[in-house]
């Protein structure tokens, strides 16, 4: 029987209309194993955490969007350290009018 784990694997402030991308692969190589699991990305707004930033309040809705999620396979000869390590990646979009604070969880099946 398959399970899930599920992480935090980031957490921040964005301000409004900003993104970035997280790439997450592991040095352990094993394509094998690793191309028959499923990974799913969420990114969930936190209100309770207010950005470092002076004089911001509580807003009154926070948005964030997951732009696109893709993956890559390491496949150099030359650095058998990363050969076969799968790797996913994630673009998240604040796409509220304000700052706002979240959090990225990866879920994986094992």
């Amino acid at each position: 029987m398959a399970t899930l784990d599920v992480l935090e694997i980031f957490s921040g402030t964005l301000s409004a209309g900003d993104s970035f991308e997280i790439y997450d692969f592991y040095d352990e190589a094993d394509y094998p194993g690793d191309k028959d699991r499923a990974w799913f990305f969420t990114v969930v707004p936190d209100p309770h955490q207010l950005p470092a930033s002076t004089n911001v309040s509580y807003p009154s809705s926070s948005w964030f969007q997951i732009l696109r999620a893709w993956s890559g396979l390491w496949t150099d000869d030359s650095d058998p350290a990363h050969r076969g390590a799968l790797s996913r990646c994630v673009e998240i979009k604040n796409v509220g009018d304000s700052e706002g604070s979240y959090h990225v969880i990866l879920s994986i099946s094992r």
